[in-house]
């Protein structure tokens, strides 16, 4: 339909009147009526700057932001001399909608630009974003006290999958860890997961204070953010660099032993065994792979090794506990 009216040439008599209908009806708030005539012109291919700015002011004051921001997004796309006006509507858009993540974003890539921004909009653009990480560091606060106050009732309740869950959503929406709840981490009925994401969480938010930590019967003091990753610490990598030679010889065994030694890893963090346990971790491994294939090996396995393939299958069965719960 738009290209059949776009082919009919509009009488400038009726291009001035609609015009001047939808100047009259916006002045009077009267959105609807105004954005009719409004897309009378534009089904028109009558598209000048002055149209489509009123297009976007009836679809923002008629609450219709997903059209507002998708025609925005369209007149920016053409980077025409009314490019930086479109960008600012834009991100008042993104502002009134909540989408402080993204305003932010997009205010970094402008400012970043070789072509500078315009003083008035630089400011402006500076302005939406102050509000923004205002707004954000707002909302973050609010969700963090709610997901706290979820969290204590999961862990009155045993609820481990809940209280995993809360605390990676915690992580996620970058909040700060609250002391508080440090003595989750040496409570025994808190669940190896939950204490493994709990001290994730404080590693990622570069906690400096040291932290004690208990689960399996194992215990230590750590300083979280000096704790690497778990698939950067030593043992993780020097165990996988033993299996190696079976990832040439049987990937697919060596992904599901793979998968087997991050999922012991993630429970047992940070309590990691050390360094020289890699050669007797990667055997287990492999003891573990042969029984799978039915492999029987004659020869009878160490103390160590049997303890560890006991300690990855009980790890395998904690970590699907949380995960598939």
């Amino acid at each position: 339909m738009t290209d059949q009216h776009s082919n009919v040439i509009l009488f400038p008599k009726l291009q001035a009147t609609l015009e001047q209908e939808s100047l009259v009806a916006l002045t009077d708030k009267n959105y609807s009526e105004a954005l009719e005539k409004l897309n009378q012109l534009i089904e028109h291919d009558i598209k000048h700057h002055d149209i489509m700015m009123s297009k976007l002011i009836c679809l923002m004051e008629l609450d219709r932001i997903e059209e507002a921001e998708q025609l925005c997004e369209i007149l920016m796309g053409k980077r025409d001399a009314h490019y930086y006006e479109y960008v600012h509507i834009y991100l008042t858009i993104l502002f009134q909608s909540a989408q402080y993540d993204v305003l932010i974003e997009i205010v970094d890539e402008e400012l970043g630009q070789k072509e500078k921004v315009p003083s008035p909009f630089k400011d402006q653009f500076k302005q939406l974003q102050q509000l923004s990480q205002h707004m954000r560091e707002e909302l973050i606060i609010e969700h963090a006290a709610k997901l706290m106050r979820d969290l204590h009732k999961a862990h009155q309740h045993q609820h481990h999958h809940q209280q995993w869950l809360i605390i990676e959503e915690l992580q996620r929406i970058g909040a700060p860890p609250r002391q508080n709840i440090d003595h989750y981490l040496t409570d025994d009925s808190v669940h190896p997961m939950v204490k493994t994401s709990l001290f994730k969480w404080y590693r990622d938010r570069g906690v400096n204070q040291p932290v004690n930590v208990h689960k399996l019967g194992l215990s230590g003091e750590f300083t979280p953010m000096n704790v690497p990753r778990i698939e950067n610490h030593v043992t993780i990598k020097e165990t996988r660099a033993r299996l190696n030679e079976m990832d040439q010889s049987n990937p697919t065994m060596f992904q599901q032993l793979h998968t087997l030694l991050l999922r012991f890893a993630y429970v047992r963090y940070p309590l990691i065994p050390d360094e020289d346990q890699a050669p007797a971790l990667a055997e287990a491994l492999i003891s573990i792979g042969n029984n799978l294939l039915s492999i029987h090996n004659e020869t009878d396995e160490h103390q160590m090794v049997s303890r560890y393939v006991e300690e990855l299958n009980l790890c395998d069965g904690l970590y699907l506990s949380i995960i598939d719960a």
